[in-house]
């Protein structure tokens, strides 16, 4: 595993090409809903490890199944590790989440 210790992520785990994102911004509550699907630069086999923070995670599949995933403990600076189970061969997934009042990338 090739880790950069700014992040969870592991390159040799697969490479994001593009994401494509869906926004639902509920101001009175001061939330993102998020859709987001992910498209790798190859099939991705087996776990893949993201970086999040503050996030509500709500759904993960690819090809149409559920994905198993799990939050790591929470690190003050790194937030977060989303490991997702399970691609099996995937070039792409949607993740389904939503932010906090708190998320610190968020100027409310």
């Amino acid at each position: 595993m090739t880790q950069d210790p700014t992040t969870y992520s592991d390159l040799e785990q697969g490479r994001i090409k593009h994401i494509d994102f869906r926004i639902r911004a509920d101001f009175s509550r001061r939330v993102l809903d998020i859709e987001a699907t992910y498209q790798m630069q190859a099939p991705v086999s087996g776990s893949l490890f993201l970086d999040t923070v503050m996030l509500n995670i709500k759904d993960a599949r690819a090809n149409g199944e559920a994905l198993t995933w799990e939050l790591g403990e929470e690190d003050e600076v790194l937030g977060q590790r989303l490991h997702l189970k399970g691609l099996n061969g995937a070039d792409q997934f949607t993740l389904k989440f939503s932010t906090s009042p708190e998320s610190r990338a968020l100027q409310w």
